[in-house]
């Protein structure tokens, strides 16, 4: 079971995220009607970008939210949404579960692929980051912490 789960390449791990990342925009766009969830709803379709945003390129603010650049930071932070987006409806059911159950597959991968780095970066680093297997941080969350 473990030689089938270090084969698999890191775009499982991006594929994943950005699934998750799709998945909580539209459950936030699908719930925006309900007046008396608006920033729980904002909040769902901010972290939805923002989780996309993190796989595509790095920005400086990235040094403040750190956790997304680790294997267990970014499995709970869409655990949490997954959680949040399950409430009444069963698409929303449907969706959170998903999210929920693609938190879960991000740490079993992660644990043996470690977090890829951004896409638009790999031209920045490309033998740092290969030689690593990078479970703690990706490069891209140490090399935002040393901007000024």
């Amino acid at each position: 079971m473990a030689l089938f789960f270090t084969d698999l390449p890191n775009f499982s791990l991006r594929f994943l995220s950005m699934i998750s990342g799709t998945l909580m925009i539209i459950a936030g766009i699908l719930n925006v009607f309900n007046l008396f969830q608006t920033v729980v709803n904002i909040y769902v379709i901010c972290s939805g970008i923002l989780l996309i945003l993190c796989d595509v390129k790095t920005f400086r603010f990235y040094r403040f939210i750190e956790f997304l650049f680790t294997v267990i930071g970014r499995s709970l932070f869409i655990l949490i949404i997954g959680s949040i987006i399950i409430h009444k409806g069963i698409l929303n059911l449907f969706i959170g579960l998903v999210l929920i159950c693609i938190s879960l597959m991000y740490i079993t991968l992660g644990y043996y692929n470690g977090i890829p780095q951004p896409l638009m970066d790999r031209k920045k680093n490309p033998t740092n980051y290969y030689d690593s297997k990078n479970n703690g941080m990706s490069t891209c969350s140490m090399d935002t912490t040393n901007e000024v």
